[in-house]
């Protein structure tokens, strides 16, 4: 295959395959979303008492911040698990090969 239709084809947005995938999505992005609340607060850059669903306004962009933060500090923690878990798994290679470096 083509390098062109392959970097095409890791930029498709990735979907929920399942349902179980939909309903993790659903339940796992709002308490990220509170971490990540509670994190920009005790930074200073958005206020505490923000809510997520402002009624006055026409668009739901307070909805729209929330999911995104939430996603953020998703791929945040994974990304420091799959970190610590390769840094692991070499510590495990490195360990019981001797001490010996590939």
């Amino acid at each position: 295959p083509r390098p062109l239709a392959q970097l095409m084809l890791l930029l498709q947005p990735p979907l929920p395959d399942s349902f179980h995938d939909l309903l993790a999505l659903l339940v796992g992005i709002p308490p990220y979303a509170y971490l990540g609340r509670l994190v920009l607060a005790w930074l200073g850059a958005l206020p505490l008492p923000s809510a997520p669903l402002q009624l006055s306004l026409p668009t739901a962009n307070g909805l729209t911040l929330h999911a995104l933060v939430g996603l953020g500090v998703a791929g945040f923690t994974h990304g420091m698990q799959a970190l610590g878990g390769a840094l692991h798994a070499d510590f495990e290679r490195w360990r019981w090969n001797g001490g010996e470096t590939d």
